[in-house]
C-alpha cells in the first residue's frame, strides 16, 4: 500500500491527466482538464485568488487576513512591490482606505459557484480541496516564486508586532500558511519589513532557528540599504539578540544589545524614547548574562535603574 501511495505522489499530475483514470466513457474529461475549464471561464480576480490560495495551506483561509493586510499602515521598502500588493489586494476588497467585504464575497462566490472553494460556516474561513489546491498551483500566470513572495507579503502586513493576546492568537493561526507560502522562498527572497514580521511568527512557534535565518537576513538589508546607524537597522539587531539570548547563545546577545544602546545613545540621544526603551527592555536581560564581567554589569544596571527613574513618572 505505502509503494502505491508513493507512486501516486510522484506521478499525481500525469494519472490526473489521464481519460482512463476517469474511466471509458468518451464525454468524461480528466479531472485537471475539467478544472481547467472552469478556470478558463473565471475573471482576473477570481484566477487571482484561486493562484494566492495555491500558495496558502489548503484550510483555515480567512477574509480577515486580506482585509488586515488592504488595512495595514506599513509601507515596504520595495516600492515596486508595495504597488503589486497594493493592486492585488484592490481586486480582492480593497478600496482606497477602506475594505469592501462585498467585492471579496463576489470573488469567492465565483470559485464556488465551480466547486473551486468551500465555505466553512462554523470557522468562517474558507477551504480547497488537496488535490484542487494541487491543481491550482499548476495555473500561475507569472512565476510562481514571485507569488509566493508576494502572499508571504500580506501575510506580513496583516498584522503588527505588538503583544496582546488577539495578536498572539492571529500569528498563531496563520502560521500554518506562512510555513506553505515560505515552502520554496529562501530569507533573501524576502522584503525585510516581511521578513522580520514573519520571524515573529515563527518565533511564537518555537522555531529560533528559522527566526534567527530571518533575522540575520533582514539586518544585513537593512545595514546595507539604510546603513548601520539607522532606527530600522537597530530595531532589527534588537530583534536578533533576543533571539540569541532565547538560544542561549549569551555573549552574543550581549554583544548585540550593548551594540544597539550604544548606537541609540549615539544617534537618538540619551532621552530618546527609544533609547530609553531599548535600555528598560534589554538591560536587565543583558545584565542578567553579564554578572560575571563587573565592569558590562555596573554600566549596565546603572543604565538600566537611570532609565526607569526617568520614564517612570510617565509609566505611573
Amino acid at each position: 500500500m505505502l509503494e502505491y501511495q508513493e507512486l501516486y505522489r510522484r506521478e499525481r499530475d500525469n494519472l490526473l491527466q489521464k481519460e482512463e483514470i476517469q474511466g471509458r466513457d468518451p464525454y468524461q474529461l480528466a479531472v485537471y482538464s475539467t478544472w481547467r475549464l472552469s478556470y478558463d471561464t473565471l475573471d482576473e480576480s477570481a484566477r487571482c485568488f484561486l493562484q494566492v490560495c495555491s500558495c496558502l495551506h489548503h484550510e483555515g483561509i480567512s477574509e480577515e487576513m486580506f482585509e488586515k493586510a488592504a488595512l495595514s499602515q506599513h509601507n515596504l521598502e520595495d516600492s515596486e512591490l508595495q504597488d503589486e500588493v497594493t493592486h492585488l489586494l484592490t481586486q480582492l476588497g480593497k478600496q482606497d482606505s477602506g475594505w469592501s467585504s462585498w467585492t471579496f464575497q463576489k470573488v469567492v462566490m465565483r470559485l464556488g459557484s465551480h466547486s473551486l472553494i468551500e465555505h466553512d460556516h462554523q470557522n468562517h474561513t474558507y477551504s480547497i480541496h488537496p488535490l484542487v489546491h494541487h491543481w491550482s498551483g499548476t495555473t500561475f500566470e507569472q512565476n510562481p516564486h514571485d507569488v509566493q513572495n508576494l502572499v508571504l507579503t500580506i501575510i506580513a502586513l496583516s498584522f503588527s508586532l505588538t503583544e496582546t493576546d488577539e495578536d498572539y492568537k492571529y500569528r498563531r493561526k496563520v502560521l500554518k500558511h506562512t510555513m506553505s507560502s515560505m515552502a520554496s522562498l529562501k530569507p533573501e527572497d524576502l522584503n525585510p519589513l516581511a521578513g522580520m514580521h514573519i520571524a515573529r511568527i515563527y518565533d511564537e512557534a518555537g522555531r529560533l532557528k528559522e527566526t534567527e535565518v530571518l533575522e540575520v537576513m533582514v539586518m544585513e538589508k537593512r545595514k546595507r540599504v539604510l546603513g548601520d546607524d539607522h532606527p530600522d537597522t537597530l530595531t532589527s539587531m534588537e530583534y536578533l539578540a533576543e533571539t540569541y539570548w532565547q538560544q542561549g547563545r549569551w555573549s552574543e546577545a550581549e554583544a548585540l544589545y550593548l551594540v544597539v544602546l550604544e548606537k541609540r545613545k549615539l544617534v537618538l540621544g540619551d532621552h530618546h524614547p527609544d533609547t530609553l526603551e531599548s535600555i528598560t527592555r534589554t538591560g536587565p536581560r543583558a545584565a542578567g548574562v553579564t554578572r560575571r564581567h563587573s565592569t558590562s554589569w555596573c554600566w549596565e544596571r546603572e543604565s538600566w535603574c537611570w532609565a526607569m527613574n526617568i520614564l517612570a513618572p510617565s509609566r505611573a
